[in-house]
């Protein structure tokens, strides 16, 4: 069995590219209100994404609400986003090392709370 000759991209343009008509094309403009919207989302909010998760293990049967993914904000941002999501689920809330642990099971009220505030998350 002969081994395949390889081929030799280097000589110019693939033969068979589905990219080779968007060559010479230039993208369109954005639209101005969707950059004032853009302009409106804080920083922070749009480099790191959010995650939480319930726990129960180690808090004597106690759930709590862990939210990690702020290690990267400045201590000032982490306490305001603490205080906000403390007054806006009226319950306590504290750091522990990286998370933000929020007493209850409060995932869904916090889905709708991040996406008011125009934070991203998973979970």
């Amino acid at each position: 069995m002969a081994k395949k000759k390889k081929k030799d991209f280097n000589d110019g343009e693939f033969k068979n590219n589905p990219f080779g008509g968007l060559a010479g094309l230039s993208l369109p403009d954005a639209d101005p209100a969707l950059l004032a919207s853009v302009a409106d989302v804080p920083t922070l909010a749009r480099l790191d994404t959010l995650s939480f998760r319930k726990e129960k293990k180690g808090r004597r049967g106690k759930t709590v609400t862990c939210i990690s993914g702020s290690q990267n904000w400045p201590d000032e941002e982490r306490a305001s986003m603490m205080k906000k999501i403390k007054n806006h689920l009226g319950t306590g809330a504290s750091f522990d090392g990286e998370h933000i642990v929020v007493q209850g099971d409060h995932i869904d009220r916090l889905k709708l709370f991040l996406e008011n505030e125009k934070i991203f998350f998973k979970g």
